[in-house]
């Protein structure tokens, strides 16, 4: 399988929950460097790691390279072979791994053909803010408040070794840390690494960069999940680990949708983890933390049944339903009963109006200019996703043997799909639109205009 191989500034190399346990509360997350062979921290004092090659021919060595050639850029696994801006003679292969949550470990290796004289292959980090460094043999040691990294690395005429390790509450466990990764089979992470992409499904067909594609896909995927922590006992997915690094609702259904073909049942658990965030009233909050204190008090899109039930059709796993079901039934009913401000049967969506760039949150669509207008609106997203939400959970009601529920389910659908076409298509333009709270029609058009075609409440005169 042809391996993404792109390197660009700010992509998110970390430790995967998919291969152990990872901190939320105190993260050791970075992004390549764009101008180096090398890695910046996001910590709360920045830090950057990256690779300074020194020779005799050259005076100060060389951090930059005029030519990088990747071979592999994974979420977790660098392997480039880089000529140093300067030395045309000189060429090196760079390779680093993520071994654990708090670790990266690196091996570089002068490559055949490479001429200079007393050439020296050195890990370099610095770090901004209100941190100290020390400077040892081969050691470089770093504090700032709660944050502890050190560097380490030993070296002959043709090859580097190194590690850079964090902790967030002694030096010297770092330092441990460091001098242990050094020890490594660094061959062996590196194939454990290779091997999440073994299992992936194959799809035929694709073109170099299609497949390369693909596995990145799946490479993002798997470093935007976060192992059981605080309040939430399940894998859980985050759009990205930085900036936004907590769990959010609909996000995670959408995420949960590729997982399955990593594995079903993560793909089950990061559903599972947003309802375990739950509320006893049903409320689902829009963004989650492994601490309740930070969670939010405004929701997101209901398609959690809409996810769960493709992961069921993959999974077939009854267990699965049985657990979630109650709870997708609870938050829509919270939904149904908390949601339509005017009473007209119609729900809408909260806004902000003081929050000149985050209108409206809770839809996702944060910014878009059709919560421009004040008050509450009808909305068509909303209102689309109820209802197939609604027949979702008829059909998993149909598997687990509740037939009343799951008529109660279609005759909820049904009210909800007369309300949309009777109040929120507009028979001039030809177009779903939002209402607003003096009845008339917000006339912007979005894509929220097509969730009616999603949830199958459009019928073929208006599709």
């Amino acid at each position: 399988m042809r391996l993404p191989n792109i390197w660009g500034e700010g992509i998110l190399f970390a430790f995967s929950g998919c291969d152990g346990p990872t901190d939320w509360q105190h993260p050791f997350v970075g992004g390549l460097l764009g101008d180096r062979v090398g890695i910046e921290f996001y910590t709360q004092c920045r830090r950057r790691l990256w690779l300074r090659i020194e020779s005799k021919e050259r005076e100060g060595g060389a951090d930059t390279f005029e030519k990088l050639t990747p071979n592999l850029v994974c979420s977790d696994l660098l392997d480039v072979v880089a000529k140093p801006t300067g030395m045309p003679e000189v060429e090196v292969e760079v390779r680093m791994v993520f071994l654990t949550k708090d670790v990266v470990a690196g091996k570089v290796v002068v490559l055949p053909g490479t001429k200079a004289q007393e050439l020296r292959i050195v890990p370099v980090t610095t770090m901004d803010g209100r941190g100290q460094q020390e400077q040892r043999d081969h050691m470089i040691l770093q504090s700032s408040p709660s944050e502890y990294t050190v560097l380490v690395w030993e070296e002959n005429a043709t090859e580097t070794i190194f590690a850079y390790a964090f902790d967030a509450t002694d030096i010297r466990r770092a330092e441990e840390k460091a001098k242990q990764a050094l020890t490594c089979d660094f061959e062996q992470a590196v194939q454990e690494k290779l091997q999440f992409f073994a299992p992936l499904p194959q799809v035929s067909g694709l073109d170099e960069l299609e497949e390369r594609t693909y596995c990145k896909a799946f490479s993002v995927l798997k470093v935007n999940i976060e192992s059981p922590q605080g309040e939430i006992a399940y894998h859980w997915a985050t759009p990205d680990r930085f900036p936004h690094r907590h769990m959010w609702l609909w996000d995670s259904a959408f995420q949960a949708l590729a997982m399955k073909y990593i594995s079903a049942e993560l793909a089950e658990e990061a559903i599972k983890a947003v309802l375990s965030k739950q509320k006893p009233n049903g409320f689902i909050p829009h963004m989650m933390t492994p601490d309740p204190s930070l969670d939010s008090h405004i929701t997101q899109p209901p398609i959690l049944a809409w996810a769960a039930w493709d992961i069921y059709r993959y999974s077939r796993n009854r267990d699965f339903l049985a657990h979630v079901y109650p709870r997708l039934k609870a938050y829509l009913e919270w939904d149904l009963n908390n949601k339509d401000a005017n009473g007209n049967g119609l729900l809408e969506w909260v806004k902000d109006e003081e929050d000149v760039l985050c209108h409206c949150a809770e839809s996702g669509m944060d910014n878009s200019p059709r919560f421009d207008l004040p008050g509450r609106d009808d909305a068509v997203d909303l209102n689309a996703f109820i209802a197939a939400e609604c027949a979702y959970l008829a059909k998993m009601a149909d598997v687990l043997g509740k037939g009343g529920e799951k008529r109660i389910w279609l005759q909820r659908r049904q009210k909800m799909i007369r309300l949309i076409n009777q109040l929120l298509w507009d028979s001039e333009d030809e177009f779903y639109y939002d209402r607003s709270k003096n009845g008339d029609f917000v006339r912007v058009k979005t894509e929220a205009s097509f969730a009616p075609l999603f949830a199958k409440v459009a019928d073929e005169g208006r599709a």
